[in-house]
């Protein structure tokens, strides 16, 4: 009987306790409900792409590209109701605001940067989003590509790297 009574009297504390606060109190609470989160498998959430070795005579005209890479990536768990798209992001050339800089230093090669193109190796410029995408059993499988393009006349010798940034999105 003490712990009926017990358990009253505290229920009893709550209900007016909440009520003195609630009068001086203001909560906004926001959320969503999805049926369920994208991610990318563990071994792809940090990818190294190797664009290969060029000879500056071959990158000497202005548009010159090199062969494109493939960049796959593998997402899980994205939901068959929800179409999403890829969105690459990154510091981009001053020649060509849809193409990607490569990083200055001592020894970078000028007037090269890099394209990123869809699995119909379509341009993709930088901030946008690719096409749409549903999960079909459980995984994704994107393919993207990139390659090295000529951004002014004459490209120069040197390292050609560059980082990106991608976000998956829910349309």
């Amino acid at each position: 009987m003490k712990n009926y009574l017990y358990f009253i009297s505290c229920l009893t504390g709550l209900l007016f306790s909440s009520a003195t606060i609630a009068n001086g109190l203001a909560l906004d609470l926001r959320g969503e409900v999805t049926v369920e989160t994208c991610g990318v498998l563990e071994s792809d959430e940090h990818k190294y792409v190797d664009l290969g070795i060029y000879a500056a005579k071959d990158l000497a005209q202005l548009g010159r590209k090199t062969g494109s890479v493939p960049i796959p990536f593998h997402l899980m768990n994205c939901g068959s109701e929800i179409p999403i798209s890829i969105k690459f992001e990154g510091e981009s050339d001053p020649n060509d605001l849809e193409l990607l800089k490569i990083e200055a230093s001592r020894n970078s090669a000028t007037n090269v940067a890099i394209e990123i193109l869809d699995e119909n190796k379509k341009r993709l410029p930088l901030g946008t989003k690719s096409y749409y995408m549903s999960d079909v059993e459980g995984e994704i499988n994107t393919l993207f590509y990139a390659h090295y393009i000529v951004t002014k006349e004459k490209s120069t010798p040197g390292q050609a790297n560059a980082k990106a940034q991608f976000s998956i999105e829910y349309e």
